[in-house]
Formats: structure tokens, C-alpha cells, sequence
């Protein structure tokens, strides 16, 4: 102001563009009979199957981590297991088909789980068995470790029975308005029982030593 002048400072770089969306998927087709059993799958099904895997990517790259889990699920509906740690993806066999896991009806947790949320639990179950089937044992306790620790978020313990392939949950001792187990119950009535024993021992015992005073 002083001298009456002004400068122009020079433009502002301007922001490199966003990169594009993928338009074809990075993950490789691990294949233990040569490829025969992708090559015997109708184009329409080898083209949905590729179509999810692009678009999972898409969703996991904007962030959406809801919409991918619920697009792996659809994958595991389609026989697909996918492994984002080594970037895989393989068809299952009718045996590993099979393997789907299911709430056993005799849970009586009163454990409320939303579609999205079950849909989670039963694909990260599946893929515990197959890190099992791979001989991943470390892969396998990791899954079972970490749906055990969100387990006990909810105040309950989720059991699995490899046999049946089924899981459930029992509620944690001393959560808040949880509905205690059978073996809880059963441990509380003895308790109590116990409790009333002594009780009954020790007024027995009392009136015996104060007897005569009259």
C-alpha cells in the first residue's frame, strides 16, 4: 500500500484427477484340476462370478465395506471362496459346499443377529473351514479368535460344532439383563440348595445348646 503496486501470486497447481474405478478385477483363479471345473460352468455364471469380484472391488475401494461383505456372500452362494489376503479366489467342491453353517435350533440365547450380520458370521465361518481344509491352522484359529472377541463385545460367547456344522451363542455371566444357561441355572439352584442346608444346621444346632434354661 505504501508504494501503490500489488503482485500476482502464480496459480495454483491444480489437484491430480481421481484414477478411474477398475474396470476388471485383481484377483487370480487358483485352480486344482486344471480349470475343469470353471470351464463346465455355464458363460452366464463364469460371467456373474466375475462381475461380483469387479464390483466388490469397486465398493471396497469406495469404502463401502457393507456392500462388499454382502457381495462376498453372494460369492459363497455361488460356490466362490475368495481369500483377499493372497488375492485368490477358487470354486468350492460339493464337499466344501456342504459346509455351510447353520444356528443350531437349541439355542436358547435369545442373541437377536440382523441379515447383514448373519450373513458376516456364516461367511467368516465358512472360511474358517476352508483355512481348515487348506491346513491353514493359524488362518483358522485367527477366525475363531477374532468372532469370539466380537462375541464378547455383545456380552455373549458364540460355540461352534464342527460336526454339524452349526454354531450358537450362550450369554456371558453377570451381562447385563442376560439370560443365564442351563449350567448356570443348575449351579445356582445347587448353591441355594447348599445354602439351605447350613441354615437348617446351624438353627438345629442353636436350639439344642440353649435347651433347659427354663
Amino acid at each position: 500500500d505504501g508504494e501503490s503496486t500489488y503482485s500476482l501470486a502464480p496459480p495454483k497447481a491444480p489437484k491430480p484427477p481421481k484414477p478411474p474405478p477398475p474396470t476388471e478385477h485383481d484377483y487370480a483363479r487358483e485352480e486344482a484340476d486344471g480349470g475343469a471345473a470353471w470351464a463346465s460352468l455355464p458363460a452366464e455364471h463364469r460371467s456373474a462370478i466375475d462381475g461380483l469380484l469387479l464390483a466388490r472391488l469397486q465398493a471396497k475401494k469406495s469404502r463401502q465395506w457393507e456392500a462388499a461383505d454382502a457381495m462376498r456372500s453372494q460369492l459363497n452362494e455361488l460356490g466362490v471362496y475368495v481369500d483377499d489376503g493372497r488375492k485368490v479366489y477358487k470354486l468350492l467342491g460339493k464337499e466344501e459346499l456342504s459346509d455351510a453353517y447353520t444356528r443350531d435350533p437349541a439355542d436358547d440365547s435369545c442373541v437377536v443377529l440382523n441379515a447383514t450380520d448373519e450373513a458376516t458370521l456364516v461367511g467368516r465361518l465358512s472360511a474358517r473351514r476352508q483355512a481348515q481344509r487348506s491346513r491353514d491352522y493359524a488362518g483358522a484359529d485367527a477366525i475363531r479368535d477374532e468372532l469370539r472377541a466380537v462375541a464378547r463385545q455383545g456380552g455373549c460367547s458364540i460355540v461352534f460344532d464342527d460336526r454339524k456344522h452349526t454354531y450358537r451363542f450362550t450369554t456371558l455371566a453377570g451381562a447385563p439383563g442376560g439370560k443365564r444357561s442351563r449350567d448356570e441355572e443348575g449351579g445356582a439352584a445347587e448353591r441355594s440348595r447348599l445354602d439351605r442346608e447350613l441354615a437348617d444346621h446351624r438353627g438345629g444346632g442353636g436350639g439344642g445348646g440353649g435347651g433347659g434354661s427354663d
